[in-house]
């Protein structure tokens, strides 16, 4: 791609990077998963309270955070997989 670390197919790879290295977490470290995770999770919903002003609002990201980041990793893989 010609925007090179900005294109969408470098976000998609960084978002699976993000997952597998949850999953390492889980495998050799559980008190360092919990902290990431839970900053994973509070800069989700801090990000829809900068935007919104609203707390009950803001705890709506961390659902959206999750359900978007699986929505492009499966838009990465059917398009990586169908062409």
């Amino acid at each position: 791609p010609t925007k090179n670390v900005r294109s969408h197919n470098m976000k998609a790879v960084f978002i699976f990077l993000r997952y597998i290295v949850g999953i390492f977490l889980v495998y050799y470290s559980l008190p360092l998963l919990f902290t990431s995770t839970l900053l994973y999770l509070l800069l989700a919903a801090r990000k829809v309270y900068v935007l919104t002003g609203d707390y009950k609002a803001s705890l709506y990201g961390i659902h959206l955070q999750f359900v978007s980041d699986f929505s492009v990793m499966a838009g990465f893989l059917a398009g990586t997989i169908g062409r």
